[in-house]
Parts: structure tokens; sequence; C-alpha cells
């Protein structure tokens, strides 16, 4: 428990009403009050305050702190030689040495820090990238030359393992999709089996949907590379290519007005024939004579006919 606050203690009752009276002639002067003097314009506390820390700052003589050189910053001495231990062949990197100028600050002498290992760290990866060594100058710190690094067990063996390594995945993923596209057009047939008697939903319409047009995506690009032709670089072609041989599958072509090819013979069937002129007799050669005159009026008169409608629609 803590300590108790005494309360204040009300000695006697308050008229609220000259309370609020005491307030406000308190406040009367302060709050919204008019100016004394309308001829003349009081100067704002703010500005007052203003004049007054200026002078202040203008007076006082500000001492202004400098770095010991003593207390600057140099990595140098923080490049220790680290043990070697047997079968560590590889030489160690020459750790770049800054020094803190003189009036810079901390945090942009950690920047310059920053920049410098990650140059540094960019370099190691671009040497184990691509089997090389960046030489430096001792003095200046600028690239001398590059040269081709010597490959030890170590880097071989784990150059194999990560190639290893990636084309298994490679592998799998390519396994995974295909048996996830099998098993899709395996669900999409079976849909389409059960769509004539099952109401389908419509996640599966969907489904069925754009597996099918996947599906006849692939086919058209396989139709594409088929009927591709590969143009050799330099090849000039002037005319389209003449086919002289007629292939053996491909269906004779009948000429207009050729025999058997006309309207009235396919409308007669097999009573055209010559041949069986030989064998029937003058009433029926009659029979089919008057047929075929019945024939001839009607196709004159529907040919007739198509000709009243097109001058009618033109």
């Amino acid at each position: 428990m803590g300590r108790k606050i005494p309360g204040r203690k009300h000695k006697g009752v308050k008229d609220p009403v000259i309370q609020k009276a005491v307030r406000e002639q308190k406040l009367k002067t302060k709050i919204n009050a008019p100016p004394t003097d309308p001829n003349e314009q009081e100067t704002p506390k703010s500005l007052e305050n203003l004049i007054r820390l200026k002078q202040i700052a203008k007076n006082t003589q500000f001492k202004k702190k400098k770095r010991s050189r003593n207390k600057l910053v140099d990595t140098s001495k923080f490049n220790r030689r680290e043990f070697r231990l047997p079968g560590m062949k590889k030489p160690d990197k020459t750790l770049p040495s800054l020094n803190q100028w003189q009036g810079e600050t901390d945090e942009t002498f950690l920047k310059r820090i920053d920049e410098a290992t990650q140059n540094l760290i960019n370099e190691v990866e671009f040497e184990e990238q691509f089997g090389v060594r960046v030489r430096h100058n001792s003095e200046t710190g600028d690239v001398e030359e590059i040269e081709m690094a010597e490959r030890d067990e170590i880097d071989l063996l784990m150059r194999n393992y990560n190639k290893e390594k990636k084309d298994n995945y490679k592998n799998k993923k390519k396994e995974k999709m295909l048996k996830k596209f099998q098993k899709n057009t395996k669900d999409v047939n079976s849909i389409g089996d059960a769509s004539d008697n099952i109401a389908l939903n419509s996640k599966q319409r969907r489904k069925m949907k754009a597996l099918q047009k996947k599906q006849e995506s692939v086919l058209e690009n396989g139709e594409k590379i088929q009927f591709h032709d590969v143009i050799k670089f330099g090849e000039v072609v002037h005319q389209p290519p003449q086919i002289t041989v007629r292939p053996k599958n491909a269906n004779k072509i009948k000429k207009p007005g050729a025999k058997g090819d006309l309207l009235l013979e396919k409308m007669l069937g097999n009573n055209n024939k010559k041949n069986k002129y030989s064998s029937i007799s003058p009433l029926q050669r009659q029979k089919q004579e008057q047929e075929r005159n019945h024939i001839v009026e009607l196709y004159r008169k529907i040919k007739s006919q198509n000709k009243r409608k097109l001058n009618i629609a033109l």
C-alpha cells in the first residue's frame, strides 16, 4: 500500500455561481481580451522569444569539439593474421586498411568500411565463379592483373557435387510437373466421361476447360513444328515449287463439264448410259425420252426462278 495523500478539505458549502464568476474574472484579461490601445500593436510572445534566443546565440561563443588524432580509427590495427590449418593451400586475401579522416563522422566512416567489405565479397565470388585470382597493388590497392588460379581437389569435388545437385533438382522438378499434368489429364477424362450423367461443379468445369485449352495448345505447337520449313541462310526463292508428279493417295480432280459430272446425269441416274439403248425396246426408249424432256423443263424452270430472285434482290 502506498502513502495516503490527504484530500482537499472543503470548509462550508461554496456557491458554484460565485465560483464561476471568480474564475471568469481571473481569465478575463488573458483569453480573448481586446487590445488596451487600438493604435498600438504589441509584439507576439513567440517573436519576443525568438529575438531573445538570437541575442543569446550572438553573445555566447560555442567551442567546436575537435577529435584528437589518437582517437581516430585505423582498421590496420585490427587486421591480425589467422592461424592456418593443414590442407589450407589458398593464400589469405589482403584486407584493405582504412583510416578515419580528420573531421569524418563515425557514420560516414562505417559506410566506407561497409562498401569496402562488399567489394571484397564480390571479388571473392567472382574468383570462385570463373576460377581466377585478382592481384592488387600493395600501395595503391588498384587491380594489377587477373590470372588463372590453380584448382584444388576440394574445389573440383565441390563443383561436381553442386552440379549434380542442381541437375537432380531440375530432373525431380520435371518429373513432378509431368506427373501432375498426367494426373490432371486423367481427372479431366474421368470428369468428361461422367459429365453425361453427373452435373459438374463450377470448379470442375473450369479445371476441365483449362486443361483442354492446354492440350490444344500443345497439339498446335506440335503441328507448327511439324509443318515448319527450315530455310538456310542466303537461300533465295523466285517462284513457288512446280509439282510435276501426282501423289499416290491424291484424288483425281474432275474438270467441270466432263463426262459423269453434269447435274442432269446425276438426276437421271444410270438410265442415260448408251450401252443400254441397244437392248431397249422402242417403247421403253420413248418413255425415257419423255422423262428426260420433263426433267429438262423442270431444270429450266428452277434456273429461271433463281434468276428472278437475283433480280429482285438487286
